[in-house]
């Protein structure tokens, strides 16, 4: 069990934040033969935290999130999607959570919300996701499995 590295710490200095994540790489790698595919491909992925690359999640928008109910063989099981704008505003992440144990989603009055920290560690219950938005909302989402897909925008939905 570990708790979060990068997002209850506020760095001060840009040598202070690359401290911070060379310390939350090396706990993943630490922890990489635990880790679902899903998570293993992108928790420490330079893209994620790399603001001039258009698949990072840093300061993307929300677009919309699903709580998604499903049955598989007579069980229950929640499914959590987000959909995540870019922050250069031409490529669209979709994060699936699969068999989600736990989530808290904290409502926020904020029109747009967007990204500014997130990171993958294990916890009793599960795998977790923590991210922090730009106005200090934080959201957890504890879950077995995930996906994500990246494509372009296409504002008409063409």
């Amino acid at each position: 069990m570990s708790s979060p590295i990068l997002t209850d710490y506020r760095a001060t200095t840009f040598e202070d934040a690359q401290r911070k994540w060379k310390e939350y790489k090396s706990y993943i790698d630490s922890i990489r033969h635990r880790l679902p595919a899903g998570i293993a491909q992108i928790a420490d992925a330079e893209w994620r935290y790399d603001a001039a690359n258009s698949k990072s999640f840093h300061d993307a928008s929300l677009l919309r999130v699903s709580i998604l109910p499903r049955q598989f063989y007579g069980d229950d099981f929640i499914d959590i999607e987000m959909e995540l704008l870019g922050a250069c505003e031409d490529i669209v992440t979709k994060i699936g959570y699969k068999s989600v144990i736990a989530w808290n989603l904290a409502y926020t009055k904020a029109a747009n919300l967007e990204l500014n920290q997130d990171e993958f560690f294990i916890t009793e219950e599960g795998f977790a996701h923590r991210i922090v938005w730009v106005n200090g909302t934080i959201w957890e989402i504890i879950f077995t499995d995930i996906y994500v897909n990246q494509t372009c925008y296409q504002p008409n939905g063409d």
